[in-house]
């Protein structure tokens, strides 16, 4: 597609980071839509943010402390998270979701994947970010 001048955009769940890695490897000249449509890149450099991932770790700490056995630190990539924050998937999605859903974090969704439980504003979907990058 590149070839014939049509611009490839990279839509994931991961960060930023490893997305671009990706896109130099590959050679794509289109933008990145990256942790769900939370994060926009454009290859002149532009970042959009489009949620705060402070909000979503201070949720998951909040929510460890409460239940026993969550590992707020979650996934390895959550040092380069920008717009939410993930949870080892094998945690109690369940316990963790009514945690919140009585808290002051009630607004966020909580969403398992196949690579992690996404703690992130409602607003994200990767569906959104690939319509504003377009």
């Amino acid at each position: 597609m590149e070839a014939a001048g049509i611009p490839v955009v990279i839509c994931t769940g991961n960060t930023r980071p490893i997305a671009y890695g990706l896109w130099r490897f590959i050679g794509l000249s289109g933008p990145l839509v990256c942790e769900n449509g939370g994060v926009l890149w454009y290859p002149n450099g532009d970042v959009v943010l489009r949620a705060e991932g402070s909000e979503a770790e201070e949720a998951c700490r909040w929510a460890a402390e409460q239940l026993p056995g969550i590992d707020a630190d979650g996934i390895a990539t959550n040092r380069w998270r920008e717009s939410e924050w993930c949870l080892k998937t094998d945690e109690d999605m369940e316990a963790i979701q009514a945690a919140l859903s009585n808290s002051r974090w009630s607004h966020l969704t909580v969403l398992r994947t196949g690579f992690a439980i996404h703690v992130m504003d409602p607003c994200l979907s990767k569906g959104q970010g690939l319509a504003e990058v377009l």
